[in-house]
């Protein structure tokens, strides 16, 4: 629930992430967070009951973070309405584009419409952990939004990378974007990912996992790059030993990280 508190939804489409800011369903209306998955007249039949949403009839919130503090003051029943929210967000993510995945392994700058999405992973056997380290970026290098996420094991190398690029990719829906290019160090990972085979081993049954993942999306582009090139998502996962188990930062780069992140930028100009 906390891309929709901080209201990511508007600041995509303010980036030129979301081209139209229209409302699929009520095209007159500008489609801000709490529009999209609570005030829409084409939710009525999703928030019809007349008790547990009376909310929706009597109350004006002035964004969702006010709304779901609401639900959660007055014992509304928040962990349903999360649910209800979370389903009719995925729902408008995956009907936004009914077009299948454009898939390619070939590197190549994003378009203005397109995010670069660099993950990576990384073991910590003396704590017996695993990290995740997800960036998001627009066209120009400029941050959208980074991810921080620790695993309560110590996963093969291979697997952590895995499930960095499918973390990666869930983190993409979540905040509603749609085109992409998806990029690794991995070379096994990523030519795992573009080959038609599957493995029913656990890291090949992980593969199949991601792929399933790819076709939500209208245009993803897999690209290898070197270790280098990657610096600032293979950054990210040794910084979770100083953090907490989980955190996501919006257009905001850590002090300690500003340096590869400028040496990324320079390397993208």
């Amino acid at each position: 629930m906390w891309r929709a508190c901080r209201n990511s939804l508007p600041n995509l489409v303010r980036r030129t992430i979301l081209n139209n800011p229209s409302c699929d369903r009520c095209p007159q209306d500008a489609e801000s967070t709490i529009h999209a998955v609570w005030s829409c007249p084409g939710l009525d039949v999703v928030w019809s009951d007349p008790i547990l949403w009376s909310a929706r009839r009597t109350r004006q919130f002035v964004d969702f973070k006010e709304l779901l503090s609401w639900m959660i003051t007055n014992h509304q029943d928040p962990e349903l309405f999360a649910t209800i929210a979370w389903s009719v967000w995925t729902h408008r993510n995956q009907n936004s584009n009914h077009s299948s995945p454009v898939l390619s392994g070939s590197p190549q700058p994003p378009s203005v419409d397109c995010l670069k999405i660099n993950f990576d992973g990384a073991i910590f056997k003396a704590e017996e952990l695993s990290g995740i380290g997800v960036a998001i970026r627009e066209s120009h290098g400029l941050v959208i939004a980074l991810l921080f996420e620790k695993l309560p094991r110590a996963y093969s190398a291979e697997e952590v990378e895995v499930l960095a690029a499918a973390r990666a990719l869930v983190f993409a829906r979540e905040i509603g974007v749609d085109n992409i290019i998806l990029e690794g160090d991995s070379s096994t990972v990523i030519k795992a990912l573009q080959g038609e085979d599957r493995s029913l081993s656990a890291c090949g049954l992980l593969i199949e996992d991601v792929k399933l993942l790819s076709r939500s999306f209208s245009k993803l582009l897999y690209s290898h790059i070197r270790r280098e090139s990657n610096k600032l998502a293979y950054s990210l996962a040794p910084f979770l030993v100083s953090i907490s188990d989980f955190e996501v930062l919006m257009e905001f780069v850590p002090s300690p990280l500003v340096a590869i992140f400028q040496v990324d930028l320079a390397g993208d100009s």
